[in-house]
């Protein structure tokens, strides 16, 4: 049985506005082991310094999760329609050259 809690409207406000992913992860920084610490990365990891010792970062990082597959929704759905025009319009030419359709 999931345990209900009581979240204040200003610790909402922390989970909806805190971004989880470091900044390197948000860029796709390639440096890795060469990284020096950007002041990027610096501020950010600041940031949520105090935030990621409270039980509030868990929801937070729920949350970004669940934003990133709200965009990665979207960007199939797209890709979906696309290829639904895509087949509509192979169908319909090659129904006109009786490749398809009653022979």
């Amino acid at each position: 049985m999931e345990e209900k809690i009581a979240l204040s409207p200003e610790e909402i406000e922390i989970i909806k506005t805190v971004q989880t992913k470091s900044y390197c992860e948000r860029i796709n920084c390639k440096a890795g082991t060469s990284c020096c610490g950007c002041p990027e990365q610096i501020k950010w990891e600041r940031e949520v310094e105090e935030i990621k010792k409270s039980p509030l970062w868990k929801y937070a990082v729920e949350y970004n999760s669940y934003l990133d597959k709200i965009e990665e929704h979207k960007v199939l759905e797209q890709k979906l329609k696309q290829s639904d025009e895509i087949i509509t319009s192979l169908e319909r030419k090659l129904y006109d050259l009786g490749i398809l359709g009653g022979n």
